[in-house]
């Protein structure tokens, strides 16, 4: 036989012929292939059509490469679905063209199936083929099943063949075995198998693929002409060992409740999942990692209703000190063009007159920008990258601990990237915000002037009107940690002012257990949103605020934040400002006299026209 390497066929593709004659030579060739030591299914086609001297664009290269290509399929992922089946890569009926479905095989591939059976000898290729006409239920099922059953026992006796291969063959023996009600074969399989299971544990490289779904078969309850002749009790505990990591150890779990003979508790097999996760997080000396698999313990052990390991996973995660996890930085440019950000505030404080540059301050549109925009924006940044829609993200707070995490989907933008473009879009703002600010204090006047503009020129109620004031005012002395703790609840507030001011029923009364208390800021948004205020504002000030975004609210109302530099604390203050500058004016003159006309029985102003008609005496106000 010749041993060039394969080259294409220069001629077109000729559809394959069955011939009688070449099946003695083309049956040495499988054999002699399947004799090679470490031989896989996978690998025979070609190996086959190398001792045959066959181009790859031959028609029984081709063909050889679609007999191989069906493969047998061990169950890996649910221990109650063990076994391995014949598979096709390609479903019946698939406009795919290869390998072709067994349903859909030609009549000359079928007859090429049939003669190979006749004339091959090797276990592996043998029981191979009695497995295809099986499956396709060709001719004789029954001498076609307990030809496959033999075969592949044999085949999983043969230490030349990779193990890999003798696993496959013992799983589908097993199953096949079970399914017709073989004991005989089961048991025989059942043997194999254990012997299989203990050569990977002898293996200094770990083999769970092949280890844990021969275990799942050994644990499944079957019928056998006698007792197995191995200690499952024994594979298990050392399965534990040698694959007992958080990857696997889900798994063996599963394994060791399905135990018959000695059956592990509920109980202990959750703790078994939890300390997986502990001990992986004691054994490494990375912090990050550290952080995770603690992490990944308290989040199980919640979900699982183990309250003890629950509190040692997270004493565990609260013990690193978040300056041990040497985070790496990438630096991001946010800053626009000097000369735009000089633009920006000459227009806003050309005047040099602070009333009317506080007030073109305060007109400015939502710092993260437009949300459609920001929509397509990160739809075009994100095309051509795959990362995003594959691996899941996590976000850590200011605490240094796993806050949220982002699952991702793999269809559409994200919500979060969206966040994270309008985040990025509200920092460059802000930095133009707070150089704008800042450019006003330095020809400002003290507290009482700003707390009366606000009051009187802007309509603003004088309680509203004194915070604000305190706020910018602690702003110009540089002290941004003190105008983040004085304005932040002041967003909700305003929120909840807005609403009442349409009369929108807000209160939760007391029920059973639960205090009478109003929602906060999360569930106020939406409302607003709903009265028609600006989609654009209620994105920013959730991306800043809300956990869906930063979460500042939250990491200052509880103390987490230690440092606020300018940037955001500009953003919080006119975050705040949309909410505390809209007045509570009374009833026009207009709307009065038409209340008056319709009498009790008029028909009422829905709650958006109402709020509809406040803003618009609001902004009234506020431009004149």
């Amino acid at each position: 036989m010749d041993d060039d390497v394969l080259v294409d066929a220069d001629d077109a593709e000729e559809e394959f012929i069955h011939n009688p004659a070449a099946i003695p030579d083309i049956a040495a060739a499988i054999d002699a292939a399947a004799s090679v030591a470490g031989q896989t299914l996978d690998c025979l086609a070609l190996e086959a059509s190398r001792r045959l001297s066959l181009p790859l664009g031959d028609p029984l290269a081709r063909q050889l490469l679609e007999l191989f290509h069906h493969h047998i399929a061990v169950a890996m992922t649910d221990p109650k679905r063990a076994g391995a089946e014949l598979t096709s890569v390609t479903s019946a009926g698939s406009k795919s063209c290869y390998p072709v479905p067994l349903a859909d095989a030609q009549e000359d591939s079928v007859e090429f199936w049939r003669a190979l059976s006749a004339q091959v000898s090797h276990p592996l290729v043998v029981g191979y083929l009695h497995d295809i006409l099986f499956s396709r239920r060709d001719g004789d099922v029954g001498a076609h099943l307990s030809g496959a059953v033999d075969a592949y026992l044999e085949a999983a006796s043969i230490p030349s063949l990779a193990i890999s291969a003798r696993t496959e063959c013992a799983m589908r023996a097993w199953s096949l075995s079970r399914n017709s009600k073989n004991y005989a074969g089961a048991a025989v399989s059942r043997r194999l198998l254990a012997q299989l299971t203990e050569e990977t544990f002898a293996n200094p490289q770990p083999l769970p693929g092949i280890a844990l779904p021969a275990l799942a078969a050994l644990v499944t309850p079957t019928s056998t002409q006698g007792p197995d002749q191995f200690d499952i009790d024994s594979l298990l505990d050392r399965a534990v060992k040698k694959h007992g990591t958080p990857d696997h150890i889900d798994y063996i779990a599963q394994l060791l409740q399905r135990n018959v003979i000695n059956p592990l508790p509920e109980v202990e097999a959750k703790k078994l999942r939890i300390r997986s996760r502990i001990t992986a997080g004691d054994s490494t000396t990375v912090n990050h990692l550290k952080l995770y698999w603690y992490n990944e313990a308290a989040r199980i052990a919640g979900e699982l209703g183990v309250p003890e390991l629950r509190e040692t996973s997270v004493k565990l995660m609260q013990a690193i000190d978040p300056a041990d996890l040497e985070w790496i930085r990438f630096p991001v440019d946010l800053s626009p063009r000097p000369y735009l950000v000089e633009a920006f505030v000459r227009n806003i404080t050309r005047d040099h007159d602070w009333r009317l540059a506080i007030e073109r301050w305060l007109d400015t549109s939502a710092p993260s920008g437009s949300y459609q925009r920001n929509v397509d924006s990160t739809k075009t940044s994100l095309s051509g990258l795959i990362f995003h829609s594959i691996f899941p993200a996590q976000q850590f707070g200011a605490h240094g601990l796993p806050e949220r995490s982002e699952t991702a989907t793999g269809e559409g933008v994200p919500d979060s990237e969206v966040r994270r473009t309008e985040y990025f879009n509200a920092l460059t703002m802000g930095g133009m915000l707070a150089l704008a600010l800042q450019r006003i204090g330095e020809y400002g006047p003290a507290g009482p002037e700003i707390e009366e503009f606000l009051r009187n020129s802007l309509k603003c109620n004088a309680r509203d009107a004194h915070v604000m004031a305190r706020a910018i005012l602690l702003f110009w002395n540089g002290q941004y940690l003190e105008t983040a703790y004085l304005i932040t609840p002041f967003v909700e507030s305003g929120a909840r002012r807005l609403l009442l001011l349409v009369n929108a029923p807000l209160y939760r009364v007391e029920q059973n257990k639960k205090i009478g208390q109003f929602p906060g800021l999360g569930a106020l948004l939406p409302l607003l949103e709903k009265e028609g205020m600006d989609e654009d504002w209620i994105r920013f000030i959730q991306t800043l605020l809300l956990p869906e975004g930063q979460n500042l609210r939250n990491l200052i109302a509880h103390g987490f934040t230690y440092q606020v530099d300018q940037i955001h604390a500009a953003l919080l203050i006119r975050a705040a400002a949309v909410m505390m500058l809209m007045p509570n004016l009374p009833p026009t003159g207009e709307e009065e006299s038409l209340r008056k006309r319709r009498g009790s029985q008029g028909r009422k102003r829905s709650l958006r026209q109402r709020f509809a008609a406040a803003v618009a005496a609001a902004r009234w106000a506020f431009d004149a």
